[in-house]
């Protein structure tokens, strides 16, 4: 989700982003995601078509603000130390970055850190107002301070076998951050969605 964001600062085109520093960005491997749910349907799908008569919800959440938190300035951080170590390259040169996207408080104070498109460019214009848009879609997410109860989930990866738990894991706690974005989302981000051919290993 957060990924437009990354995108947009590697290539230049943003240096600041309006959010809270400690806000926790509430991220989870999509595949962890996949296991709980799988996870969740073998504890209760078959007991659940057997007893028609329980009427129980169970809900399960899969989040990391609780048991392994990151914050915005935190992402941001990495952010810069993957794309320093290894650049994005334009025309055979690299874009180089002076520093992590600087988190603002308002929209306003968002929109004066924008170039200004030059006079008459309707390219510029346009993306000015995507950068805006997006934004402002992000601010209450990036600025949100609560966190999410994952106790049921939890317990549910507890009742699984060790065998299970190595093959069809979900524990958040075990993710190392760093390692994660640096050398997992964002190489596979380049290369799979901005069709990147990475000239340089990033060492984070």
């Amino acid at each position: 989700m957060l990924d437009p964001i990354s995108q947009n600062y590697c290539k230049g085109r943003m240096t600041s982003f309006p959010g809270h520093p400690d806000s926790i960005v509430d991220v989870v491997p999509v595949d962890m995601v996949v296991n709980a749910i799988l996870a969740a349907i073998t504890r209760h799908g078959a007991a659940e078509v057997t007893d028609s008569s329980n009427n129980m919800v169970n809900v399960y959440q899969i989040g990391s603000s609780v048991s392994n938190p990151m914050t915005l300035s935190e992402l941001f951080t990495l952010y810069y130390l993957h794309f320093d170590s290894s650049p994005m390259m334009i025309n055979g040169k690299p874009i180089r970055l002076n520093s992590p996207l600087d988190i603002c408080t308002s929209i306003d104070e968002f929109s004066s850190t924008l170039h200004p498109p030059p006079a008459g460019s309707r390219l510029g214009q346009r993306l000015r107002q995507e950068a805006i848009r997006m934004a402002t879609f992000y601010l209450p997410y990036l600025s949100f301070m609560g966190r999410y109860d994952c106790s049921n989930t939890e317990k549910l990866m507890e009742e699984m076998s060790e065998e299970e738990r190595a093959e069809f894991g979900f524990d958040v706690k075990i993710i190392d951050w760093r390692h994660y974005i640096a050398q997992v989302h964002l190489p596979g981000l380049r290369k799979h969605v901005m069709k990147e051919r990475l000239l340089a290993k990033a060492h984070v």
